[in-house]
């Protein structure tokens, strides 16, 4: 007889807020399942693409900050509304 156990996968945060220099492709290599707090608030290259890779990949996520992010559109909100339901 085998014994599974079941382990429930670490949460982390990341804060690279005021990063001038975070771009989408930065975005896409910390957007994982297990991201539950994203703050990419003033970081000014970050722009729709990388709300829909946060939307398609991080569905755990409770907290994003975006504000200042002057490349983010409605469509990219959108897209975050729709796929991380237990934003707050």
């Amino acid at each position: 007889m085998y014994h599974v156990q079941h382990y429930e996968p670490i949460t982390y945060n990341e804060n690279i807020r005021f990063c001038q220099q975070i771009n989408d492709y930065h975005t896409s290599l910390v957007a994982q399942k297990s991201l539950t707090f994203l703050d990419i608030g003033y970081c000014k290259l970050i722009s729709d693409t990388s709300l829909l890779t946060i939307a398609q990949n991080c569905q755990k996520l409770v907290t994003l900050k975006i504000g200042w992010c002057s490349l983010v559109t409605d469509e990219g909100v959108i897209k975050i509304a729709e796929r991380c339901r237990l934003l707050r």
